[in-house]
């Protein structure tokens, strides 16, 4: 935009564009630090454990969960090396959907893992929990 163009516009309508712009930078740099306080250091079993649990509430068909743990192709910092995604599962370790498309699930950004976790992993990606 040039400044004839500058010029030639509505004070109204040049206010309106300067604080529209302002607004969406602002509302980026507010996603980017909620982001960044959801990244934890460590990603415990206990917090993928609790998650389950809460869900099953809600959907009382799952029968258990699985974990699945993937390194980051693309890290935005440095507590977001690993993702570890909780998926709801019912009897037949299906995924519990609410519209037959998108399972129920989460996923948790984190640096690391925790021992609980990489001992139950075993060494593996994924591990699917059975209720008791």
């Amino acid at each position: 935009m040039g400044l004839m163009d500058i010029l030639n516009k509505d004070l109204g309508e040049l206010l309106e564009s300067s604080f529209d712009s302002y607004a969406e930078k602002r509302a980026d740099e507010i996603e980017i630090q909620n982001f960044a306080r959801n990244c934890l250091p460590v990603v415990s079993f206990d917090r993928c454990y609790k998650w389950a649990v809460e869900m099953k509430k809600d959907y009382p068909q799952s029968a258990g969960f699985i974990i699945a743990v993937k390194e980051n192709p693309d890290p935005r910092n440095e507590n977001d090396r690993i993702c570890v995604i909780v998926g709801m599962l019912d009897a037949q370790n299906k995924s519990i959907s609410m519209d037959g498309v998108k399972s129920i699930s989460t996923i948790f950004h984190g640096k690391t893992i925790d021992s609980k976790m990489i001992d139950c992993l075993n060494g593996r990606e994924k591990l699917i929990v059975k209720f008791k």
